[in-house]
């Protein structure tokens, strides 16, 4: 079960940053906001885990110093660090995945668990920063043609990630931010990332400018940049102060627009619901489509848009997203073949399974009898190798958006439904679209 608490995670960082300053006085407050940050997501864990790293350089430094090394065994920070590995631990042993994890286009045993290296994954690390504050520039399939093309902004983005890294330094807070920043960037590079954990990034970012100006009262400028920017006119002034202010005003600015997409348009499957609700289809049976990825190389995007009947599907029968999404709007699983051995569970398993567990899910879903509805198009003759697809018509086609800061992301699922059953309505229309397969 998928669980996102991103708005807890913001309350933790930002409650950790309030309580930075004084954490060699009072370390109690700041290492329980760090166990809320562990507590409620695995970046939480990476980024407590990376300040905690700091935090015992900067002890070790300190005892060092002061020629008394041996007494940082006794020092009450230590232990309670330790207490914090302790609970992190435990949080890490909750939520390691099972071996049936369903990890998401992985389709053998082979690459269930690899984790292949390339140019892409590398300059994610960079780029993260930059998308995190006022660029949207990585799409999160980029091939190497596309790098090839984007090299020279690519250019431009790591000469931002320097400039960060060189003001951080001024201000004393460059180990205090790449640590817990290469330990979430190798692990977004590396094994896993979405669009939606950038804005993970951009809250630790505001974390690291926020203790700074506790600290310091204002972010210090590198003497260099400071004699470079005294040379420059006044016009050229002026745009660079713009230039600066842009992470400041352009998330703000990302908020505003996806608040304005998810008023504008409709929201998810509303309409989907609705027109179920409308024609009492709840009545029926209706199945939603399943997990289906090609077998093979997951990062090759090569066949999208090509013949579905040219590849090898590997079926997840239990990983219905649409089936989940519209039974949140129904007090009861609509779906004859969602959890099937469990129907009264409206929740997702995010569970894996071999061919041969497909194949006897398949089987429950046959005894059943053949769907009356069938909500997006999927191979259907997967489950049914008997079945007529000519015996089904599109009857409704629901769109719905995506809104990823200045972009909605346009996409639609189609409503199929048995001849028999459109003749029975007879208010419906057929629609023009692909047939199920």
């Amino acid at each position: 079960v998928i669980s996102r608490p991103y708005c807890i995670f913001v309350l933790a960082i930002f409650l950790a940053a309030v309580c930075y300053k004084n954490r060699n006085e009072h370390p109690v407050k700041y290492l329980l906001c760090l166990a809320l940050m562990c507590a409620v997501h695995s970046y939480g864990i990476m980024i407590a885990g990376g300040l905690c790293i700091v935090w015992l350089i900067e002890i070790f430094i300190e005892y060092k110093k002061s020629g008394k090394l041996a007494g940082i065994l006794k020092d009450r920070r230590c232990w309670l660090m330790f207490c914090l590995l302790v609970f992190a631990l435990l949080v890490m042993a909750a939520i390691v995945p099972d071996e049936n994890v369903f990890l998401g286009g992985k389709t053998t045993s082979e690459t269930e668990m690899s984790f292949p290296i390339g140019v892409g994954n590398i300059l994610f690390y960079f780029v993260m920063l930059s998308d995190a504050i006022f660029t949207s520039f990585y799409n999160y399939g980029m091939d190497i043609s596309d790098l090839a093309e984007q090299l020279p902004t690519i250019i431009v983005l790591i000469f931002v990630f320097i400039i960060f890294m060189v003001v951080l330094h001024k201000n004393r807070k460059l180990l205090t931010f790449i640590i817990p920043y290469s330990i979430v960037g190798a692990f977004g590079s590396i094994v896993y990332a979405s669009p939606h954990h950038i804005g993970v990034v951009t809250a630790f970012v505001i974390f690291t400018f926020w203790i700074i100006v506790e600290e310091n009262g204002s972010v210090q400028l590198p003497d260099r940049m400071l004699k470079l920017y005294d040379k420059l006119g006044g016009k050229l002034k002026f745009v660079i102060k713009a230039i600066v202010f842009l992470p400041v005003l352009i998330p703000i600015a990302w908020s505003g627009a996806s608040s304005y997409f998810d008023i504008r348009y409709p929201y998810w499957f509303d309409e989907a619901a609705d027109f179920i609700k409308e024609y009492h289809l709840d009545d029926y049976k209706i199945m939603g489509m399943w997990q289906q990825l090609i077998k093979g190389d997951p990062e090759d995007y090569t066949y999208f848009g090509s013949d579905e009947s040219d590849y090898e599907w590997y079926d997840y029968p239990e990983i219905q997203g649409v089936s989940v999404s519209l039974d949140s709007y129904f007090d009861k699983n609509i779906f004859y073949n969602f959890n099937i051995d469990d129907p009264n569970k409206v929740f997702l398993y995010y569970r894996a399974n071999t061919q041969e567990q497909a194949e006897e899910t398949f089987t429950k879903w046959q005894e059943q009898g053949e769907p009356d509805i069938v909500i997006n198009r999927c191979e259907i003759t997967k489950a049914y190798p008997n079945i007529d697809v000519d015996d089904y018509v599109a009857v409704k086609r629901v769109y719905f958006y995506k809104p990823y800061k200045f972009t909605t992301n346009q996409q639609y699922i189609t409503i199929y439904m048995k001849k028999e059953l459109f003749n029975e309505i007879g208010t419906l229309e057929e629609l023009t679209a692909q047939k199920l397969y």
